[in-house]
């Protein structure tokens, strides 16, 4: 799901990204209020798909149960800003359910942490990627 959420993002697709999302889903980035549900997820990609170029993203730790997964790890990405672009760190925690063979995202936390000024990729612990 996760690689399936980057390519989407890299193409700016803000319809494929929400696909990847369940009805009923919540995404609270930062000190935002959180969007719930696919209308108010739609309008927050959207303004983010604006804002942001590439972006990267590790898997640090998952866990799966049933119907219910959780992935979390790193995410880098390039802010777009009045001055210029500047690359940020940040943490994602991604709580998926499934359906039949497939899997959605429930909810979503992202968090940016320190600027590092400087573009770095980020892959998954042992080079290759899933989810």
């Amino acid at each position: 799901v996760l690689k399936q959420w980057r390519t989407a993002w890299a193409a700016d697709d803000a319809d494929e990204l929400l696909e990847l999302y369940t009805e009923d889903a919540v995404i609270i980035f930062e000190q935002d209020e959180p969007a719930r549900g696919r209308e108010a997820i739609r309008e927050k990609l959207a303004a983010l798909l604006q804002e942001t170029g590439e972006v990267q993203v590790s898997i640090g730790d998952f866990d799966a149960s049933g119907r219910m997964g959780m992935i979390s790890g790193l995410l880098t990405f390039e802010m777009q800003g009045r001055t210029g672009s500047r690359t940020m760190t940040g943490l994602h925690l991604t709580v998926l359910t499934r359906k039949g063979r497939s899997w959605q995202i429930r909810s979503q936390v992202i968090r940016r942490g320190p600027d590092t000024g400087r573009a770095t990729r980020i892959g998954p612990p042992g080079g290759s990627e899933s989810g």
